[in-house]
């Protein structure tokens, strides 16, 4: 990804991976959850994915950074 990125793909980025875990989880128990490694992977890999956007949706707004 290249820095030319809007803020507003970063937030739809943000959006489609938080769609993507309740689409797939939000039906399962925590049980199931919790036994189901795939995924539990993939998952992970959206979180790492949402905070990594986060932070360049951050940088698209230099004037609040403390």
């Amino acid at each position: 990804m290249g820095s030319n990125k809007s803020a507003v793909y970063y937030l739809y980025q943000i959006i489609d991976d938080i769609e993507f875990v309740l689409n797939n989880v939000g039906s399962m128990s925590l049980e199931e959850f919790t036994k189901d490694e795939l995924v539990n992977c993939a998952v992970s890999f959206k979180f790492v994915q949402i905070s990594e956007s986060a932070i360049k949706l951050l940088s698209c707004f230099p004037d609040l950074k403390t």
